[in-house]
């Protein structure tokens, strides 16, 4: 399919499998899930706290449901602009970070400062990583960046 073709779509009226990153519906919030998990059970490893069903409820819970609700909101899967990324990823983790402050009753004062720096340096990397490799998943699974396509009525560059 030549996405060159055909009426051109406002920005904002674009999916981000509209866009070339990713054609898949369902990467994006998968790869964002796995994301969020793995940050959460390295936390759990990191810190010898086990993988006991509760203790990893009571960190991925609060963490997804935030990611979901405030992503649904800001429309993240709707928009693939950084911004939303960003809103989406700043609000969703202060948010988690929050109530599992307050389901916990710790950390406080500078120690969930300090966590909540942890959680957002991390859990950035984390999504970011994912993120990346749903784009590569859905390139190997023939989606790919419309700019790389040729439409079929020019030849390749190989074959003049």
């Amino acid at each position: 399919m030549d996405y060159h073709a055909g009426p051109a779509v406002p920005w904002r009226e674009r999916r981000a499998w509209d866009d070339g990153a990713v054609r898949r519906r369902w990467l994006l919030p998968l790869a964002d899930a796995l994301a969020l998990t793995a940050f959460v059970l390295a936390g759990l490893a990191r810190h010898v706290e086990g993988f006991a069903l509760h203790l990893v409820a009571r960190n991925l819970v609060p963490l997804l449901a935030a990611w979901f609700l405030v992503g649904a909101l800001l429309g993240i899967y709707r928009r693939p602009e950084p911004v939303t990324f960003a809103l989406t990823w700043l609000a969703s983790v202060t948010a988690a970070v929050a109530a599992r402050s307050l389901w916990l009753g710790h950390p406080r004062g500078r120690a969930l400062l300090t966590f909540l720096s942890v959680s957002l340096s991390f859990t950035l990397l984390a999504l970011l990583s994912a993120r990346g490799v749903a784009r590569l998943v859905d390139r190997a699974l023939g989606g790919g960046d419309p700019r790389e396509r040729r439409s079929s009525s020019r030849p390749s560059r190989g074959a003049r």
